[in-house]
């Protein structure tokens, strides 16, 4: 049977699903942290290190939750390694280009990463053209499976960024 594990109130910590992320608890395959949940760079970390060995997670989603460009980083050197996660939506509207720049290698490295939802991420043209920019470049064995990218409601974001996503996007297809 699958699990989801939620994480709502500061009370009830991220360590328990994070120490089953660890044991590679077959039955947690869905995690959302709502947002009014402590989720910061040292959770993110921790939830990073787990996903480079586990092989049942396949949803990840803890929109709302700020994350920086490092911490972006970590989850970005997990995703390269993890060959199983399909879904990812993190950060908030201050994630921005420097979230989004740190974060796309590791896109654009996973084995299995079907879904990218960046909506309201505060993503402009940079980041964009830096995920585009990965994504062109990991046409050999990297991103196989990405079918989809949600970039709505990012008002920085302009026609040249949109254009960067969808050219690197569609290398990875071809």
């Amino acid at each position: 049977a699958e699990a989801t594990a939620m994480a709502w109130g500061k009370t009830v910590g991220v360590a328990s699903w994070v120490e089953r992320l660890k044991a590679n608890d077959a039955s947690l395959t869905s995690v959302t942290v709502f947002r009014g949940r402590l989720f910061g760079p040292d959770e993110a970390a921790a939830v990073s290190a787990a996903l480079r060995t586990n092989t049942h997670l396949l949803e990840l989603y803890a929109s709302g939750h700020a994350m920086d460009a490092a911490t972006a980083a970590t989850l970005a050197e997990a995703l390269a390694e993890n060959t199983t996660l399909q879904s990812l939506c993190v950060g908030d509207d201050a994630f921005g280009d420097a979230g989004l720049a740190a974060l796309a290698p590791g896109v654009a490295k996973s084995a299995s990463l079907r879904s990218l939802d960046l909506e309201n991420k505060g993503v402009g043209d940079a980041g964009a053209a830096a995920l585009g920019d990965a994504l062109a470049t990991a046409r050999s064995g990297g991103c196989p499976s990405l079918r989809d990218i949600n970039l709505a409601r990012n008002p920085k974001l302009g026609s040249e960024g949109v254009a960067a996503v969808c050219a690197g996007a569609n290398n990875v297809a071809n």
